[in-house]
């Protein structure tokens, strides 16, 4: 994990890439992360439907909380605290 500067995170809206594109959001999230977070968010959300008697299961919906991130690849909380799993592009 690298600590980012304010300028990195991208937290303005509307940050310009060097291609000229707009982006709203910064990635900051790598490729395991992001496989991690699916497979989480996936078992989760199966397990919520396969457990119609469990009273609790609505708790399981929370897996659509990693699975967002993992399609998006920027997690809010890695934004806050200037984190990134995202591999150092050098240049």
């Amino acid at each position: 994990m690298s600590l980012m500067t304010d300028a990195e995170r991208g937290i303005l809206l509307g940050t310009t890439t060097p291609e000229g594109r707009t982006q709203v959001f910064k990635n900051n999230v790598g490729t395991i992360d992001r496989i991690l977070r699916a497979a989480i968010g996936i078992a989760a959300l199966a397990a919520s439907f396969m457990l119609p008697d469990a009273t609790w299961r609505w708790w399981l919906l929370i897996g659509l909380v990693p699975l967002g991130t993992a399609l998006l690849g920027t997690c809010p909380i890695y934004t806050v605290f200037g984190l990134s799993t995202c591999p150092i592009k050098r240049t």
